[in-house]
């Protein structure tokens, strides 16, 4: 069953002829910011170097690890206190292992960065050192690996690019989908335009808890990349290999009149394909939410369907799926749909404003 949602491709990465360069960038200690730009000036289509990519420093036995936001060379972490985060070389009853290095085609080496959270809308961030400084007439893409051992519960993943400390591209996505004891890739994209130009690329990993209840939440984060290419013209988008579905979504604040958030979305093929589209608000991980957001579904032929809370009318066939709305007034519909162009509307009930995510 295809779904709209979504998109995790699995595809061996081509980065493993690099791994070597950036673990000798990442383990030069005081001047691995300096050489991580050095080596991060990479040629349009190369791979830049990211310091300490795979959380392999620093090293431990089985079992062993750090938890800290700052014990992660290469990395910081925030808040700096009531979230754990750093790296853990697991236990084989948490990854499948082959000799002391995890299996999975999407992992590298023995060991990946971890962030707990423990109660509702808890949240933890890594950020990098300075990866390289941005280049006109770039597009550079970010893609992590991301996932849960076999003996922990996952929630909400979010992987940016940041130029000076400021968002040029983010990726979210509810983890809940990705199968326990393994990793899925996500990336996120941007091409580098006006103030962007000569600022400085770093990369945040953010794992939330929006799974309103308290408990413990762990993520980890592994095989982090980076490329730098010319921007792609524009060609027809082929068909991509998903291997696991995760949300594509946009996060705005929701105003009213004409500032609703408004989302196109094109299905392409020849046959009908089965779309989830959920408009969320009081889940999300954020300050200033929308409080009950309401969600049209407007058809190439004109019909619109509407829904305000998700479980009034497609609750069963919604929480089959696996990835319902966490909060009642958040609004979900599920639709069989045939080829072509379809526009999501979400407002907030009564004219409220806020965040949300569709």
């Amino acid at each position: 069953m295809k779904r709209f949602q979504v998109a995790f491709v699995a595809e061996i990465p081509r980065h493993r002829r690099l791994t070597a360069l950036r673990r000798v960038c990442g383990a030069l200690g005081i001047l691995v910011v300096l050489l991580a730009l050095f080596c991060g000036s990479a040629a349009h289509g190369d791979s830049l170097v990211v310091p300490n990519f795979s959380f392999e420093e620093p090293a431990f036995s089985d079992g062993g690890g750090t938890s800290g936001p700052n014990t992660i060379p290469s990395w910081s972490g925030e808040p700096a206190t009531g979230i754990q985060m750093g790296v853990e070389n697991p236990f084989s009853s948490r990854y499948d292992q082959i000799g002391d290095v995890i299996s999975d085609p999407h992992a590298e080496g023995k060991q990946y960065g971890y962030i707990n959270t423990f109660g509702p809308d808890e949240y933890g961030s890594l950020t990098s050192d300075p990866i390289a400084t941005v280049e006109a007439g770039t597009r550079y893409t970010l893609t992590v690996s991301v996932g849960h051992g076999l003996d922990i519960n996952p929630s909400f993943y979010i992987i940016e690019l940041l130029v000076d400390g400021i968002p040029a591209a983010t990726t979210e996505g509810d983890g809940s989908s990705i199968p326990p004891g393994t990793f899925a890739e996500m990336s996120s994209v941007f091409d580098a335009s006006g103030s962007q130009i000569g600022g400085a690329l770093q990369i945040r990993l953010t794992h939330s808890n929006i799974t309103g209840i308290s408990q413990p939440i762990q993520g980890h984060f592994d095989n982090v990349r980076v490329t730098a290419s010319p921007p792609s013209t524009p060609t027809p988008t082929p068909t991509p290999i998903v291997t696991a579905v995760l949300n594509i979504s946009t996060r705005l604040a929701v105003g009213t009149g004409d500032n609703v958030l408004i989302n196109g979305f094109i299905v392409t093929g020849a046959l009908p394909k089965e779309v989830l589209i959920r408009a969320l608000g009081p889940s999300l991980p954020v300050s200033g939410k929308l409080a009950d957001p309401t969600l049209e579904l407007h058809e190439p032929d004109g019909t619109t369907i509407t829904n305000n809370n998700w479980k009034e009318t497609q609750e069963t066939a919604i929480a089959a799926t696996g990835i319902p709305p966490k909060n009642d007034p958040e609004s979900a519909i599920l639709a069989t749909l045939a080829p072509g162009a379809y526009t999501a509307i979400v407002s907030g009930q009564n004219n409220t404003t806020g965040v949300a995510l569709a």
